[in-house]
């Protein structure tokens, strides 16, 4: 006589029940189906008028049957902590004239907080409610944590969740990571001479230029009211030049969040975030999330632009075919990274070769920091990959012969100028595709 067999998916959430046909009619078919369910342990979420019919269908021959009879509870998931602030947590483009000019003096960059004033206020996490599943085991709920920004020193939070500023200065908000209230120091005059290097771990406003061999880094937000002439900056936050930055060839500035100024002449920047510039980037190399120009006359010439997102200018190159590079879809950030750690791995392996005493320690630790370095290669194709399904870099005036495009692998240099297009990676074709803009 054959058996009813009953089922149980792998996280025991259904259960299955298969009967197979028999000759000759058997009364005691639906108390077998009932013996095959208490042997499974299925005692939970049993579909009872399903139950019924396939108890009143078998006890007549019947052809093989297969239904699902019962299904668990799903687990309800909570709601994690939430951190909503009383100010806007991004950057202000600026104000915009009726020539579509940008005002960057506009861009509310940095928000100042008064003592006692209410920033922001902490949700706590909800807990989710368990589940059950066809056994009537209990199947628990996701954890959910706190908002995982953390308060500095400068605010306090009360029983109610709400967030004040426990002095007067700047508010210094890195969105899922940070919330402060840190003191702004102002410099009256260049970073020069007179006053040498500039460094603060809280936001810094210089009303003058960095001048030539002269560093300013700072752990928050940077203005300069005036250019960075051939000057160096570290920003853990947000930059705003309202004039140019005039760099060496290779002088790198750095940048955490957002970066905006004028135009930039020569040297290297890397910005965490966006940059945008209001007239023309000329032999620099850029990389950042995002490239943007605020003004439909701004340009690009003799750059290269790694963009981890997208790049919009409205002209690039000249017709004397001047070297511009565009590349979207790479994130150059873990890129330097993995590059790191490869050099680091070498120098290690010189060290062993020339016989230091720490021969067998070097090794080992060059074994992990390779092995962490090929492990990153592979996050780093994947990380890539989702990138170049949306990656654009559209051009509203005119793009000149000679610019090279690059999307992950796929490289095209221009043979002549196009106007107003929009490129992308042609993910079927693996090519790169173009798109006519609008006016």
């Amino acid at each position: 006589m054959a058996g009813i067999e009953v089922e149980l998916s792998e996280d025991g959430m259904q259960a299955l029940v298969r009967i197979p046909s028999e000759d000759a009619a058997d009364p005691s078919r639906p108390e077998r189906l009932r013996a095959a369910l208490r042997d499974a342990g299925v005692s939970n979420g049993i579909d009872e008028d399903l139950l019924h019919r396939l108890e009143s269908a078998i006890r007549e021959p019947c052809f093989f049957i297969e239904k699902v009879i019962a299904r668990g509870r799903e687990a309800r998931p909570g709601l994690p902590g939430v951190l909503i602030t009383a100010f806007a947590p991004f950057l202000a483009v600026g104000v915009t004239d009726d020539y579509d000019r940008v005002d960057f003096h506009q861009r509310k960059l940095l928000i100042q907080g008064r003592k006692g004033e209410i920033l922001a206020r902490r949700y706590a996490p909800r807990p989710g409610s368990p589940g059950r599943d066809v056994r009537d085991r209990v199947v628990e709920a996701e954890t959910v944590g706190e908002h995982r920004t953390v308060l500095g020193p400068g605010v306090e939070i009360d029983e109610e969740g709400f967030v004040r500023a426990r002095r007067a200065g700047v508010v210094h908000h890195r969105p899922g990571e940070q919330l402060d209230v840190i003191e702004l120091y102002e410099h009256r005059g260049d970073v020069g001479p007179e006053s040498g290097n500039l460094t603060s771990g809280g936001s810094l406003v210089v009303y003058g230029d960095i001048l030539a061999g002269f560093r300013v880094a700072v752990g928050g937000d940077l203005v300069v009211q005036g250019n960075v002439d051939q000057g160096t900056f570290r920003a853990g936050g947000n930059v705003e030049v309202t004039q140019a930055i005039i760099g060496e060839p290779k002088e790198l500035n750095r940048c955490g969040v957002d970066l905006c100024c004028k135009r930039v002449q020569g040297g290297v920047l890397q910005i965490v975030g966006s940059f945008l510039f209001d007239r023309e980037v000329i032999n620099a190399e850029l990389r950042a999330r995002r490239v943007d120009c605020s003004s439909p006359r701004g340009r690009l010439l003799g750059s290269g632009v790694i963009a981890t997102e997208s790049i919009r200018i409205p002209n690039v190159g000249t017709d004397a075919g001047s070297s511009v590079r565009l590349e979207v879809g790479a994130d150059w950030r873990l890129e330097e990274r993995i590059r790191r750690l490869e050099a680091t791995t070498a120098s290690r392996g010189r060290s062993r070769r020339s016989g230091s005493d720490a021969r067998a320690r070097t090794g080992r630790r060059k074994g992990k920091v390779g092995d962490e370095a090929r492990r990153l290669r592979i996050e780093l194709r994947r990380r890539n990959a989702r990138l170049l399904e949306n990656a654009i870099i559209e051009v509203p005036g005119t793009i000149h012969a000679g610019t090279t495009l690059v999307f992950g692998g796929v490289e095209e240099t221009l043979e002549e100028n196009e106007t107003r297009v929009r490129f992308r990676l042609d993910a079927e074709t693996g090519l790169i595709a173009r798109e006519a803009m609008k006016r």
